[in-house]
């Protein structure tokens, strides 16, 4: 796995994502206009910390993803800064990595063809073969995959496709990691295994932000920090997993106070 690396901070600043506009010679009518998915969404995430994005189905967990990722496709306003200086294009996708929420993967071949085939894709051409090898060996040690090594793809169990996804990300030592909805189709074993994994890698000083759905309690408080966001994109809390309850608990009883007030208003004209 990677070496220490000197604290990472990530943040962004009113985030506003619409969906890309249209051209100029594109004839517009009413519904044609662009719509914004994310409305000024604020939050941080550091090195060592796994940081969940929820929201609910169609609510943008996913766009809010890609943004930080600087993939997102349509018109994106605000900042987004790493150690306090905007970041560009370029040099995200050189110190991250993406697992995808579908898999890409060539299912006759074995974990090992995989890997070597994505390796020589990925990593720097003057890498040796015995070195690629080597890196590839440690990668899969450390995620726990190389007794599969000669399995192909297609008899991979649904934990282990996750694992091999992460294992293709892990063979550059990003410093940062956006995983898109990495428990999706497993069961709560599976998906247990694969959130612990995504813990150890934080802990090894990089900076894990995962869109994530529907999380079982046991696997949202593996998360150190949740952005949870309502529909349209509209931010409802940002901070630790710990003080989340706590945060709703305060909203619920300042409600249940404005709710009382304005009923006791009404009955007294």
């Amino acid at each position: 796995m990677s070496t220490p690396q000197d604290g990472l901070v990530l943040s962004w600043h009113n985030l506003s994502i619409w969906t890309k506009p249209f051209p100029p010679s594109h004839k517009k009518n009413d519904s044609d206009q662009p719509i914004q998915l994310i409305k000024n969404v604020s939050g941080i995430s550091k090195s060592g910390e796994l940081c969940a994005i929820m929201s609910p189905s169609g609510a943008g967990k996913t766009t809010l993803l890609a943004a930080l990722n600087k993939r997102v496709k349509g018109l994106v306003q605000g900042e987004i800064l790493l150690n306090g200086c905007p970041i560009s294009r370029t040099v995200m996708s050189r110190i991250s990595g993406y697992v995808a929420q579908q898999d890409f993967l060539i299912e006759e071949l074995t974990v090992l063809e995989h890997l070597q085939f994505m390796a020589k894709l990925t990593m720097d051409r003057r890498t040796t073969w015995l070195e690629l090898n080597k890196t590839i060996t440690r990668v899969m040690e450390n995620l726990g995959i190389n007794h599969r090594r000669q399995v192909q793809i297609s008899g991979l169990s649904g934990g282990q496709r996750k694992r091999l996804a992460l294992a293709v990300q892990l063979l550059t030592e990003p410093q940062i990691l956006f995983c898109d909805e990495p428990t999706t189709g497993l069961d709560s074993y599976s998906a247990n295994n694969v959130v612990n994994l995504l813990k150890q890698l934080a802990c090894e000083s990089r900076i894990v932000i995962c869109a994530i759905h529907q999380p079982t309690s046991g696997v949202f408080e593996k998360f150190d920090t949740v952005s949870l966001l309502a529909h349209g994109g509209l931010l409802a809390y940002h901070g630790q997993v710990s003080k989340v309850l706590k945060h709703f608990a305060k909203w619920r009883a300042y409600v249940m106070a404005v709710c009382w007030r304005t009923t006791a208003k009404s009955a007294m004209s």
